[in-house]
């Protein structure tokens, strides 16, 4: 929760919070809220868009560029984000994207970057599983660019486990956004995010459907467990740099509080990333792999402490951010026969790292940037 990384996301979010509108900001003419058809039975989809967002051109001072070196980082935050539903729904699925103004994808190639999303669900029914606190938060979904989709429910589940997460009028969702420009030239960007909801109060028919979230950052399991790492000390640093250009991070095991059933699980990492592992007592049970290209796509289909190191280490080459191959999609693993969770069970990630085999994202010193290993694992209870 108090990683460097995390305080300077905060000032960011302040800084984007008190920066203001700005003259040049741009005015979409695109509906806040579309319909779209929804492939979940009896479900409807609507897409909600959050903007305008600016995107700092790669020139221009701020926090990020000053403490982390990074340039062209931007942030959006939105207290009383726009829900999918005003009363009670159950939400199946959510996937984000980036748009322009006019409602034109904003990709890669573009010189826009997805580099975090994190939407958060507070209220009666919100509750975090991966420390069991008793305050009534939930990170509800993350994504990147990858643009992975995030379900609660599983089509085809031959366990017969239906599962949802419920909301109702009086929980509010509060979005954050941490985005990047990869050009010197400011840009204006929407978050959309489509919902796959089923209408109405279905908390007697439905199980309860929630992600672990999981992450190399000391934000999560580490900071709410206080345990010790087993796996040693860390390969990164205090900013979540790469000390070695190969390696394989670990995090914290969490342990179940109670049975239920694994329906699925699925990854998140940064450039130089090749695969993050789930690991269930000892076992593993997913690879999330990394598959690169030049456009950002979508993977919506089935498809101690931090060791006294603290300074940059390791030099990224000579490259552009803009001439590498960037991380499109992450694969997931879905179980549609369940796989029991039982409680005192031990669940880590192990996220796996080659920067000689996919160049990784660099500061402006020319430093190779943070790295990130999350895992969403869906229990159903």
């Amino acid at each position: 929760m108090f990683s460097p990384g995390n305080i300077v996301a905060a000032l960011g979010t302040l800084e984007a919070m008190w920066s203001g509108p700005r003259d040049n900001m741009p005015v979409s003419k695109k509906a806040e809220v579309q319909e779209e058809k929804s492939e979940w039975p009896g479900a409807v989809k609507r897409k909600v868009r959050y903007g305008p967002i600016r995107l700092p051109p790669t020139s221009e001072p701020n926090l990020e560029s000053m403490i982390m070196k990074v340039q062209g980082m931007g942030y959006g935050f939105k207290m009383n984000a726009r829900k999918p539903c005003d009363d009670d729904c159950t939400i199946l699925a959510l996937q984000a994207t980036l748009e322009f103004a006019d409602g034109s994808p904003a990709e890669n190639d573009k010189g826009a970057w997805f580099h975090h999303s994190t939407l958060i669900s507070a209220g009666p029914n919100a509750r975090t599983i991966t420390c069991g606190w008793p305050v009534p938060v939930e990170n509800l979904f993350m994504s990147g660019n990858e643009k992975s989709s995030v379900i609660f429910s599983l089509p085809a589940n031959e366990t017969g486990v239906r599962s949802g997460y419920h909301i109702g009028p009086y929980e509010t969702f509060v979005l954050h956004a941490k985005l990047m420009n990869l050009e010197d030239a400011e840009k204006f960007v929407w978050i959309t995010i489509s919902y796959d909801v089923l209408p109405g109060d279905l908390k007697k028919e439905i199980k309860v459907g929630r992600m672990l979230w999981q992450s190399l950052d000391t934000s999560d399991t580490s900071m709410c467990t206080g345990a010790v790492n087993p796996f040693g000390p860390l390969n990164v640093t205090a900013m979540m740099q790469p000390i070695r250009r190969r390696f394989s991070e670990h995090t914290i095991p969490w342990t179940a509080p109670n049975d239920g059933t694994i329906l699925l699980t699925g990854g998140h990492m940064h450039d130089g990333g090749i695969s993050v592992d789930t690991v269930h007592n000892g076992q593993t049970i997913c690879e999330s792999v990394a598959q690169y290209g030049r456009r950002a796509g979508n993977a919506g289909s089935e498809g101690p402490g931090h060791g006294g190191h603290s300074r940059r280490q390791i030099p990224a080459g000579d490259y552009n951010n803009m001439d590498i191959d960037h991380i499109l999609e992450q694969t997931r693993c879905i179980y549609s026969k369940g796989r029991s969770l039982k409680k005192g069970d031990k669940l880590w990630i192990r996220a796996n790292y080659d920067f000689d085999k996919h160049p990784g994202m660099k500061n402006q010193k020319g430093e190779l940037d943070e790295i990130m290993g999350i895992v969403g694992t869906l229990i159903a209870t």
